[in-house]
């Protein structure tokens, strides 16, 4: 593993499996090229949730509070992904994050219609 700091991944060379990398540092602005036959990316553990704040429920560290089915605070707004407060952040658990606050997102509106229905 290499770890390449201030710096944005700026092409990954390969056809059908990688090969190499150009990464660019974002002070410098200089370019270098790696050879590597994998990538896997760190882009921080900062959730990218401003303008949130008086919206749905914050951690102190401002990731977003959910329950296990992604319903933040307020009701009909789901999160999912790594902006929510959990323990790992993988492609895996985003995944299924989303694949839940869908489910759940189409049961809340499900749910309104059946109240409307009903009135």
């Amino acid at each position: 593993m290499h770890f390449v700091w201030n710096s944005t991944l700026s092409k990954i060379e390969g056809e059908d499996e990688v090969n190499g990398v150009q990464i660019m540092n974002l002070i410098t602005k200089e370019k270098k090229e790696f050879t590597y036959d994998g990538v896997f990316m760190f882009v921080g553990m900062t959730p990218n949730t401003k303008g949130l704040e008086d919206k749905v429920e914050l951690d102190c560290k401002k990731w977003i509070v959910t329950d296990d089915l992604m319903h933040t605070n307020v009701p009909g707004v789901f999160a999912a992904g790594d902006v929510r407060l959990k323990v790992l952040r993988q492609i895996s658990t985003a995944i299924s994050d989303g694949a839940i606050a869908a489910t759940q997102a189409e049961k809340y509106i499900s749910d309104l219609e059946d109240k409307k229905k009903g009135e």
